[in-house]
């Protein structure tokens, strides 16, 4: 019996870890900078404020680095989206994260969404 031979887009185990590797990076970007949006916008609901765009920074997380992170920013300047370590280029942990979503005041509901 002949073995066929399947024709598949990766060559190698290396090849679907590195994918791999990038999705998860790029789901973790996605997650935090919409936690962040949100954030930003809890906080103008509450300050007489308005938003200001966004400036990049780059992560080191337990994944691996994130680069070009949108961070949102307004335009007093004292918005600090408590997520992100500040002066630090290391990720807190996940669940912390999602404690101090919580403490600031983001629902539950909203948490869960993303």
């Amino acid at each position: 019996m002949k073995q066929q031979k399947l024709n598949l887009p990766f060559h190698s185990l290396e090849e679907i870890l590195n994918l791999f590797h990038q999705e998860v990076n790029n789901l973790l970007k996605n997650l935090l900078e919409n936690l962040m949006l949100e954030e930003r916008s809890i906080y103008l609901e509450k300050q007489k404020d308005s938003g200001n765009g966004f400036y990049t920074r780059n992560l080191l997380t337990k994944y691996g680095r994130i680069e070009g992170l949108r961070v949102p920013r307004v335009r007093k300047g004292i918005f600090r989206p408590v997520i992100l370590p500040e002066r630090r280029r290391a990720d807190l942990d996940l669940t912390e994260v999602v404690i101090n979503l919580y403490a600031v005041g983001v629902s539950t509901r909203k948490i869960s969404q993303f």
